[in-house]
């Protein structure tokens, strides 16, 4: 689930990665950030896996301590696609959006992560359980009763409900309906 609310990544004319989240000091991102770092690799690796594999590939040497390795991919991932300061959208909004920036770098179009680190490529490929997920909400059950049917949490199915919409580009449960209808059936 999405606990980060409008969060602002930007570099600072050092190198360091900062976090502006709404309501808190900004700060340093450093592998401290576990919670952060936890959900932003599972969200590369699920929605950007051919960044993530290049990224797994690029920092390969750290994989013994995998919480260090998850940082650098983190890390380089928020470097090459949200490092601008933008006062308009933040990085990471409420609804578990990226906002990815063309962030300017002098590897531009060298670098062996170009158009996969940066400005990669979004899966949109439904998982088993989101497709589970889907279709009982189109049955049509609302949260609860599907989240009693597969004993999960209610805010684990919101949060499957909000991928869906996320890969999917659905806003409302008839949509969602006539795509079942219309692209599952």
């Amino acid at each position: 689930m999405n606990k980060f609310k409008n969060i602002e990544f930007y570099s600072s004319p050092d190198g360091v990665i900062l976090i502006n989240e709404t309501g808190n000091p900004v700060r340093e991102f450093s592998d401290k950030d576990t919670d952060l770092i936890d959900y932003l690799s599972e969200r590369i690796r699920n929605e950007y896996p051919e960044a993530y594999e290049s990224l797994t590939k690029t920092y390969d040497k750290h994989k013994l301590n995998f919480q260090f390795f998850n940082y650098v991919i983190v890390r380089r991932f928020i470097r090459c696609n949200f490092s601008n300061y933008d006062t308009l959208n933040t990085d990471l909004d409420s609804e578990g959006l990226f906002h990815f920036e063309q962030v300017p770098c002098p590897m531009r179009g060298e670098c062996k992560g170009y158009k996969e680190i940066c400005q990669p490529k979004f899966n949109s490929k439904l998982t088993e359980r989101e497709i589970q997920v889907l279709k009982l909400y189109c049955q049509p059950l609302e949260v609860d009763p599907i989240a009693d049917k597969l004993c999960l949490s209610p805010y684990t199915i919101e949060e499957h409900l909000k991928n869906i919409r996320r890969k999917t580009g659905l806003t409302n449960k008839a949509e969602m309906m006539k795509f079942v209808e219309t692209k599952m059936n």
